[in-house]
């Protein structure tokens, strides 16, 4: 019997951050309904598009090209927004009205549009705020590992200091199998899974950890219902209803919120920059097999990190720096950087006498391995001129740059040569950059940074006991090994060839 493979014209995909769809969630947050999320939407064209709550009419939104689009949602719907045409869209039924854990149906929130969009999230509440960078449907997976950070106290009262994991189905009849690596505020216990139906496009599944317990190394997976067939790719977050970290005494809290690569993305490399102003960050480092052999360059040194580093529980190494890094991997892995408590800076104790040298507090980003990096990324820094009036004091903005040395010369912040210097990372072909963006995100919040190679940004900001920061923007290319296909007049990345042409059939491993 013959083999037949059917010619089929090659189109162009995306695998970044930039999608025409995406499917976020809200979770709970230790104030509640009190908290708002801003949604900050840019293209490099002007489109349309619409995004829909809960099953309700879709409310349609213009994008300006490179001209950030703004849309604040709460629990009312009502309220005024000072700037350049934001819009309120209540949230009702979104919103998580008690912190619990369950399927909460057609509760995501769905944005859609023509053209190619580049989407941030931002939860908000006075001197409380997280932000994320959002994946369009594209990148999505079926397998994900989450990191945290447990708080270390609750301080914030009632409701303060719960991990959280939510999931979106981004199809109907769509399964979810979630381990926790700790037990849930509902009796939930850890390494039992928990298996659940998505019935719907748009559900979402909560889960609450029992308080000041740490969710990192929990597993997500995703299958079609029994009974149906396909993939059911979803989308996964990691959050906090509020946490304070990592220092005795470490009274400032935030809540946590980011949304995560699927491991299929994951990368063996990572280089990172230290957050500005502050004594320490900490990493998290989950291995995508007990195999992997995690080794960190500090200062020119390699330390091979071994059971000191790692947490046996959630299957993590952690690590604390004030210095860039060279995290490497011979197996991919998955990075997470936190900024730590504002009181966990050294002379920062008295939070109600702190200067703006001592504004931070806790905050998650997920960092792209170099191997996702790219060339050219806008980004919006969250000035509170640019958020609901009161729900953010949020003053001070940064972006952190990684690349290659050879190329430091090349890049370009909003069509200009950077203020900061480039420092080298010892015993490392790369250089980072902390730019100070304060002053010009009080006039313009949206940034464009162009390189003549690769690098990665990191957008952050602080206020009073305040932080946010989020990824600026990576590929999430699909690393699984796939069969391809060779002839002797091409290669192509697909399982398919021209019929008639003599080809060779591989699986890389």
């Amino acid at each position: 019997m013959g083999l037949l493979l059917v010619a089929s014209p090659l189109s162009s995909q995306e695998f970044s951050n930039k999608g025409k769809e995406f499917w976020l969630t809200y979770p709970a947050h230790v104030d509640g309904t009190g908290s708002v999320m801003g949604l900050y939407i840019t293209a490099s064209v002007n489109t349309t598009g619409t995004l829909e709550l809960a099953g309700g009419p879709p409310l349609t939104f213009t994008v300006q090209a490179n001209v950030v689009t703004r849309i604040f949602l709460n629990s009312t719907g009502t309220g005024m927004v000072s700037g350049s045409s934001p819009q309120y869209f209540g949230l009702n039924t979104l919103v998580y009205q008690s912190q619990s854990n369950g399927v909460k149906s057609k509760s995501a929130i769905r944005i859609a549009s023509n053209d190619p969009l580049v989407v941030y999230s931002h939860i908000i509440l006075s001197k409380r705020s997280a932000a994320t960078l959002a994946l369009p449907t594209q990148v999505l997976g079926n397998e994900y590992i989450a990191p945290s950070m447990p708080s270390q106290n609750a301080a914030a009262g009632a409701g303060a200091g719960l991990g959280e994991i939510t999931v979106v189905a981004s199809q109907a009849n769509t399964q979810i199998t979630i381990i926790p690596t700790a037990n849930g505020r509902t009796g939930e216990l850890a390494g039992v899974p928990i298996v659940v139906n998505l019935p719907n496009a748009g559900d979402c599944y909560q889960f609450q950890s029992a308080p000041l317990a740490d969710l990192t190394g929990t597993k997500i997976s995703s299958a079609p219902a029994p009974g149906t067939s396909g993939c059911r790719p979803v989308a996964v977050f990691s959050a906090s209803t509020w946490s304070a970290f990592d220092c005795v005494g470490s009274a400032g809290g935030d809540n946590l919120f980011q949304q995560l690569f699927p491991t299929k993305s994951w990368g063996k490399t990572f280089v990172t920059a230290p957050f500005k102003n502050r004594n320490y960050d900490l990493f998290r480092i989950i291995p995508n097999s007990a195999n992997a052999k995690v080794s960190i360059q500090e200062n020119g040194n390699i330390i091979n990190l071994g059971a000191a580093n790692y947490n046996t529980n959630g299957n993590f190494y952690f690590y604390s720096s004030a210095n860039p890094l060279v995290i490497s991997s011979d197996e991919p892995i998955s990075v997470a950087q936190f900024i730590t408590s504002a009181t966990c800076k050294q002379g920062c104790f008295a939070i109600e006498a702190e200067s703006n040298s001592c504004w931070a507090d806790p905050e998650m980003v997920m960092l792209s391995p170099v191997e996702q990096t790219l060339q050219d990324v806008t980004f919006f820094s969250a000035h509170k001129d640019y958020v609901p009036l009161g729900q953010t004091g949020v003053g001070l903005h940064f972006v952190n740059i990684i690349i290659n040395q050879k190329f430091k010369s090349s890049l370009k912040i909003d069509g200009k040569l950077p203020t900061a210097s480039f420092i080298d990372i010892p015993g490392s072909n790369y250089a980072y950059l902390q730019e100070d963006l304060s002053t010009s995100s009080q006039t313009n919040p949206i940034h464009r940074v162009v390189a003549d190679s690769s690098f990665s940004a990191i957008v952050y900001g602080y206020g009073f006991v305040e932080s946010y920061g989020y990824n600026g923007g990576t590929n999430v290319k699909d690393f699984t090994p796939k069969p391809t296909i060779q002839n002797p007049f091409n290669r192509i990345d697909s399982a398919f060839t021209c019929t008639n042409t003599p080809f060779t059939f591989s699986v890389p491993l």
